[in-house]
């Protein structure tokens, strides 16, 4: 016996099915925003630490010198030698004629 998916049955079943699969796809997408934000937070939080405990160390070694902190962030690599460049020039000159550009 062919199934009739004209009937008001196999309507609802249907209807039923796809609201399931519907919700089902917006609970999982709405769990993995809430991981991938809790992430983002984590390592914004990890940056803010290790930028205080960087400071930290930098004022425990106040010898008198300006001291001059380069951060730097990526994704691709780029950022970590231009601010090594950068470190490289201020180690060179006075801070009061310091100026960088990658």
């Amino acid at each position: 016996m062919p199934l009739d998916l004209t009937s008001p049955l196999a309507v609802s079943l249907i209807a039923v099915t796809l609201t399931s699969l519907v919700v089902s796809l917006y609970v999982v997408r709405s769990r993995r925003q809430a991981e991938a934000d809790e992430a983002r937070r984590r390592e914004i939080i990890r940056a803010r630490n290790l930028k205080e405990k960087a400071l930290k160390e930098a004022d425990a070694k106040d010898d008198g010198k300006t001291k001059v902190l380069v951060f730097f962030g990526s994704q691709t690599g780029t950022a970590e030698g231009c601010a090594k460049s950068i470190v490289d020039k201020a180690r060179k000159v006075p801070a009061s004629l310091l100026w960088a550009h990658c």
